[in-house]
């Protein structure tokens, strides 16, 4: 590698985390945290949050956070959530890739890119990958919900199956089964607003809750009729990366617990067993 590609991927990689480390909070309705190496701390209007925090936000509240690229990104009420990584995916990629990890609950998010930018947003087995759109994205008690608003996203589910989802248009991902795009009256309720006057997305209101799931149960039957569209993309890879990295991360945490543990049940020996210990080993060599 030169010495010029070098210099470049710390350029990028630069202005990467100042791009995506320079996020606040633009608007709060109600209670919200931050989690910051283990530590819960309450969110305020103006709040920093950096890459790597876990933001929870509570019940009938909302959080909108502002991006230096005035990307804004709307954490309904019931979500958790973690703005996972930043990094540059291949040696002179010009790419700035961020992964949100969804842990519960619905996001709406407003991304706005410059040049190779994206955005991919997960949750267990499902993601969609994003540059520059208004979309929106949810679980519920074990399914998935994708809807977009305006441009366009590709949701991905881990075997490699994906639907592009255009404006106007929803997915649903029920029981691992993803259905084709369609324009959902339920997509069409949510708030989209990503300033002061906004009131959430709406996506747990009671009312609407019961309509979309009439909806869905009313059309899923034809909505599932579709063939699989598998493609090995960079989207699947960095699903399986993140997974991996958390698995070693676990692996790691565990190791070392146990090590301390064992260290902990460590008997001290005494200079008098040392010595005898010392003895009884010079003695067998001799034999030997």
């Amino acid at each position: 590698m030169s010495i010029l590609q070098i210099v470049k991927i710390l350029i990028l990689s630069l202005y990467s985390t100042l791009c995506w480390s320079s996020i606040e909070v633009f608007h709060i309705k109600g209670k919200a945290s931050v989690l910051k190496n283990n530590l819960s701390y309450s969110l305020a209007k103006g709040s920093k949050v950096s890459v790597g925090d876990e933001i929870r936000v509570g019940d009938k509240s909302f959080v909108i956070l502002s991006f230096q690229n005035n990307s804004k990104l709307k954490i309904d009420e019931g979500t958790s959530l973690i703005i996972d990584e930043v990094h540059i995916n291949e040696v002179g990629d010009q790419g700035k890739h961020t992964t949100i990890d969804l842990i519960k609950g619905s996001l709406q998010m407003h991304f706005k890119h410059a040049g190779k930018e994206s955005i991919v947003v997960k949750h267990e087995k499902v993601a969609v990958a994003v540059r520059g759109t208004r979309f929106f994205f949810a679980e519920e008690e074990g399914h998935h919900y994708a809807h977009v608003n305006s441009g366009s996203i590709d949701i991905f589910k881990e075997d490699g199956d994906h639907e592009n989802i255009k404006a106007g248009h929803g997915v649903v991902v029920e029981k691992g089964n993803l259905s084709t795009p369609h324009q959902y009256d339920w997509g069409k309720k949510l708030d989209y607003q990503f300033d002061g006057k906004s009131k959430g997305t709406s996506f747990r209101n009671a009312e609407l809750r019961k309509s979309r799931r009439a909806e869905i149960k009313k059309k899923i039957q034809k909505l599932r009729k579709r063939k699989r569209k598998v493609l090995k993309s960079r989207v699947l890879n960095r699903m399986k990366k993140v997974k991996a990295r958390r698995q070693r991360m676990m692996k790691k945490g565990m190791k070392n617990n146990l090590k301390k543990r064992m260290n902990s049940q460590k008997k001290k020996v005494t200079p008098q067993e040392f010595r005898k210990k010392l003895r009884k080993r010079l003695r067998n060599r001799r034999s030997r």
